[in-house]
């Protein structure tokens, strides 16, 4: 099955946040509190099932 680029974008964004937010010992539950979100919010940006914005991405980078 061939996967359109978006998805391979998104899913190679969220592993480097998941990455970074492991390195570091954060939860997802802690990020999710410091970018103003949910754990599941952050999960589906992590597992590439989640579009989100360039803002949302500036307080995730913040957080980290």
């Amino acid at each position: 099955m061939r996967r359109e680029p978006d998805f391979m974008g998104r899913a190679a964004l969220g592993r480097n946040i998941a990455n970074a937010r492991g390195r570091i010992g954060m939860s997802g539950t802690e990020l999710a509190l410091r970018i103003g979100s949910d754990k599941s919010a952050v999960s589906k940006i992590e597992n590439g099932e989640r579009n989100t914005g360039i803002d949302t991405v500036f307080r995730i980078a913040k957080a980290l």
